[in-house]
């Protein structure tokens, strides 16, 4: 129900299993580094965004801390439409 929800910010959920391999085996370079380590990137914009520590960002609701998240993306897109679009 959170991914449908949310699902702009973890894409849409699909059905398709995927084969048993090494979680980040087909994956090399920066890809592999922001797979691995996307729940820090996720911690590092709501630190940074929000102006709280790593401990008040734990304690969030994870409620609003999605809701955060998605008005970031959806601002970060808008501007990033608009310098863009210049």
């Amino acid at each position: 129900m959170i991914t449908k929800k949310y699902e702009g910010l973890f894409g849409k959920p699909t059905k398709k299993k995927e084969k048993k391999k090494g979680k980040f085996e087909d994956l090399n370079g920066r890809t592999q580094i922001d797979e691995q380590f996307n729940w820090f990137a996720i911690i590092d914009k709501l630190i940074k965004e929000l102006n709280k520590s790593d401990n008040e960002v734990y304690e969030m609701n994870y409620i609003s801390s999605l809701n955060w998240l998605s008005y970031f993306k959806q601002r970060d897109e808008v501007e990033y439409n608009k310098m863009k679009n210049k």
